[in-house]
This record gives structure tokens, sequence and C-alpha cells, in this order.
């Protein structure tokens, strides 16, 4: 039910579970982060009903359990983690730990985060070929010949914008599709951002006298207008995911596909139009993330120094919280 949720609307205020946390049917909705850690709540519950050996989780961990859920959550509304992963990651023992009796830290929270095997679960999007071919311009024989006129890296860069699904019908072979698998994880979300720059160099007219609907060279050009505004790391929402069935990548599929049977440069000559001023934002991006940390660093030492102040400013934010909690509960 989460799962579904998330995948309409990740970045919703509120989630509803089907039923309350005692099995009743419940009309209460949590946040995302919140709802996470209820989850894992029920599931220590259950555990110690169960066995002696496990425990709940006792009110004194509930702080270090809310510090946890916050970048998980941000990973699964950003795609680089789905739903069933949290799922794995507590019935592992790996986030709730110790049989229920201690938190992950932070620091291990990250590692989870940033484990390659997650990244490449939410990344694995599943996706019917009969139904991606009718929304797309080009077939699966289309599909097939543009495979096969790419050969190694280029052949997997290219591949890695489809589903497994649609690779394997397209007849590549189950280590192939590992190996793209493996290029998912690695410098997919720079190629990606490298390709939409290089397309939006492209006039309206050239995209849509090169095969793109109205409609797709808008969202090329919405695309990379929160690109430009918001860094390179924006194209984590952008992208084809667990939580956005229908990303960027499509547009740039449409565009390409088509091509690369009379050019199989196509692809690669969009990412090295692409690559000067991805080069340009991810110095910008650099920077803005080196003003915040020193920003941090300053309000950091202020309040060591100013403890007072610094209480002060804490009970306001908390009291903030707790009225936009509220108002989420009315929402």
């Amino acid at each position: 039910e989460l799962g579904e949720q998330v995948a309409s609307n990740p970045r919703a205020r509120s989630f509803q579970p089907p039923r309350d946390f005692h099995g009743r049917t419940s009309r209460e909705q949590f946040s995302l982060e919140q709802y996470l850690a209820q989850v894992c709540i029920q599931h220590q519950k259950d555990m110690a009903d169960v066995s002696p050996n496990h425990t709940e989780i006792r009110e004194a961990l509930r702080d270090d359990l809310a510090v946890a859920m916050k970048p998980i959550a941000n990973a699964i509304r950003s795609g680089d983690m789905n739903v069933m992963s949290l799922i794995h990651l507590v019935g592992e023992g790996k986030l709730i730990k110790n049989r229920g009796r201690a938190i992950a830290t932070p620091a291990e929270v990250k590692g989870l985060i940033e484990n390659p095997h997650f990244k490449r679960e939410a990344q694995a999007v599943r996706h019917d070929p009969v139904e991606y071919y009718k929304e797309a311009p080009f077939t699966a024989k289309d599909f097939r010949k543009a495979l096969g006129a790419l050969e190694g890296d280029e052949k997997l860069v290219f591949a890695s914008m489809f589903s497994d699904e649609m690779l394997a019908e397209a007849g590549m072979s189950k280590s192939s599709i590992k190996r793209v698998g493996e290029m998912r994880v690695k410098g997919y979300d720079r190629m990606l951002t490298e390709a939409l720059i290089g397309a939006n160099q492209k006039t309206d007219d050239g995209l849509k006298a090169e095969g793109l609907a109205a409609n797709e060279v808008r969202e090329l050009r919405d695309d990379m207008q929160k690109i430009e505004q918001d860094g390179v790391g924006a194209i984590r929402e952008l992208k084809t995911t667990a939580t956005n069935a229908k990303g960027v990548e499509r547009a740039i599929a449409n565009l390409v596909v088509p091509k690369l049977e009379q050019k199989p440069s196509y692809l690669k000559d969009l990412i090295e139009a692409g690559k000067p001023h991805y080069a340009e934002l991810a110095a910008k991006t650099e920077r803005a993330h080196e003003i915040a940390d020193a920003t941090m660093g300053r309000a950091s030492k202020s309040a060591r120094e100013n403890p007072s102040k610094a209480g002060h400013a804490a009970r306001i934010a908390s009291e903030r919280d707790t009225q936009q909690g509220a108002e989420m509960q009315i929402d």
C-alpha cells in the first residue's frame, strides 16, 4: 500500500495506512518519516511477541529512530531506495539492531542508503514492453536495431535507460543486463544529465523535426530549467525510478532510438555536447554546498558560544514543527 502511494506521489505531505498499526481500519495520516518509523516500531513489537530474545523499541530510542528515518525517507522520495528496501533493512537487523535494543547510527544509515544493491533495486524499474511501446514513437523492432547498432560501453550506456524486461525481450543476455545494472549505479545520473543538456541545445523546431511531440519538447525544457535552478542533483527527481515510472529517459529515448541505426554516435554526440555546461553546473552546485556548509558551521559555533539563544531558537523550531504537524493532520 505505501509503495503504491509513494509511486503515485513521492512528495506527498502525508500517507495513509490501509489499517492502523493495531489492525483496525485507519483514517490516520502520517508523514513519510512517521509512517516508516511506525513500520519499524510495529515490526519490532511483532518480533517481541513471538521471541523472548527480541524487545520492543523503547521510548528512549524514538528520537534516534526519527533521525534514522529522515535520510531513508529522502532516499525513497528521490528514487534512490524503494519501500521494499526498508523491509529488508529492518528484517535483516541492519536498521533496528541488537534485536530491538539499538538503532543504526547516521553514518551506518548513510552507508545502507549508498549500498549499490539498494540503488540497483530502486532503479530496476519494471516496464511491460507492450505497454511501453504503446506510448513510444518507435517499435520493438526499431529498438532491437538501435541496440544492434552499438557496441561496448556505448551500448551499455544506451541500454541503461530501459528496463531489464525490455532489454531481455530485445535479445540481450542475462550477463549483459547485469552489466547494464552496474552501469546504472556508477555514472548514470551524470550521463543522463549531460544527454538532457545536449538535447536542450537544439531548437524547438529542431527537436520536433527529429520526432518529438510538442509536449515532449516542453517537458525537456521544464526539466532543464529545474537542473539550472536546483543543480545537477535534481536529476534524481527527474529520472525514471520506482516512484517515477515516466522519467526524462522517455523523451531522450524517443529522440535517440530512431536515429541510432543510421547514426550510431547520436547519443554519444548528445552527451559530449552536454559535458561543458554540466561541468559549469556541477561547479556551481559544489559552491552552493560549500556556502551552506560554511553557514551551518557558523551557526553551530554561535550555538556553542550562546547556548541560551540556541535554546530559544530550538524552542521556536519545535513550536513551528508542532504547528506544521497539526496542519498536516488537518489536511
